[in-house]
C-alpha cells in the first residue's frame, strides 16, 4: 500500500474561507487537518474536500499561516 501525504502552509490576509489547491496528486479523497497560526480566538472548519483543493472556512476574519495536512492511499 502507498501513501500520498502533503503538508501545506498558506499566509491568509482577512478572509472568512479559502479554496487551497493541493499539489500533489491524490487518487482518492485524501484526510486532511487544518490547524491555525496567529489566533486562538478563531475556529477552522473544512467544508470541501476533492482529489485536487480543499476549501476552510473560519468562524470570523482570519490574518495569520493556516497549516493544512493532507494523506491518502493510493
Amino acid at each position: 500500500m502507498a501513501y500520498v501525504i502533503e503538508g501545506r502552509t498558506e499566509e491568509v490576509i482577512g478572509m472568512e474561507s479559502t479554496t487551497v489547491a493541493l499539489n500533489q496528486e491524490h487518487f482518492s479523497i485524501p484526510s486532511v487537518t487544518a490547524t491555525l497560526q496567529g489566533t486562538s480566538d478563531i475556529n477552522v472548519f473544512i467544508t470541501s474536500i476533492s482529489r485536487s483543493s480543499v476549501v476552510v472556512e473560519y468562524s470570523a476574519s482570519f490574518t495569520g499561516k493556516l497549516h493544512l495536512q493532507a494523506i491518502s492511499v493510493r
